[in-house]
């Protein structure tokens, strides 16, 4: 039985009232998932966890060439410099790990992301939000440790998007947020809806 299937201590925890907390957010690229996260994180005291944490740290560890701005540049000096959420600005750096990230999943493990995370998520105290979402596997682990989902839309969504982007595009969630480009009024949905969680 694969790792995500075993017991997790959030439903103890819920039971025992202490509170904590799991929540997965997903989306569409872009459309505010990591702010709605850093919220979580900032205000009510979450712990970030990411599906991609150990999908980045392979590809910085190959640290393959990579175009960007017209010009070759290895992929770790890149993100040292800019930083990761730059570095994904560059189309080919998305696609580089839309594609690592699917080959290892059809080739090597189906919950291979799956399991890394929720071992790191299980190894935190307190409340967790999972940042990245994008596969049925993972709503479905998040539901089976009592977990919230939480849909964030953006008015604008990429049709183009590659295929992990758009799986759960009609999974059923617990809550869904629409995300203007408002900041403020980004946290004012994300504050209002929190009880909900």
């Amino acid at each position: 039985m694969a790792d995500y299937a075993s017991p997790f201590s959030y439903e103890q925890l819920a039971a025992a009232g202490t509170g904590a907390r799991l929540v997965g957010v997903l989306g569409r690229a872009r459309s505010g998932k990591d702010t709605y996260a850093q919220r979580l994180v900032d205000t009510y005291g979450y712990t970030r966890v990411a599906f991609a944490d150990p999908l980045k740290a392979v590809a910085y560890a190959t640290d393959p060439t990579v175009y960007a701005d017209g010009a070759p540049h290895r992929l770790a000096a890149l993100v040292d410099t800019v930083g990761w959420e730059a570095a994904k600005e560059h189309a080919e750096v998305r696609r580089l790990l839309q594609h690592l990230g699917t080959a290892m999943r059809d080739h090597v493990d189906p919950d291979i992301w799956l399991t890394k995370a929720l071992r790191t998520a299980r190894q935190t105290a307190g409340s967790v939000v999972i940042t990245d979402v994008r596969f049925p596997n993972e709503a479905e682990a998040i539901k089976a440790r009592c977990g919230t989902l939480v849909r964030i839309v953006r008015e604008e969504p990429d049709p183009a998007a590659h295929l992990s982007e758009r799986l759960l595009d009609d999974y059923p969630t617990d809550l869904t947020i629409y995300n203007t480009g408002d900041l403020a009024r980004f946290h004012r949905f994300i504050d209002a809806t929190f009880p909900l969680l």
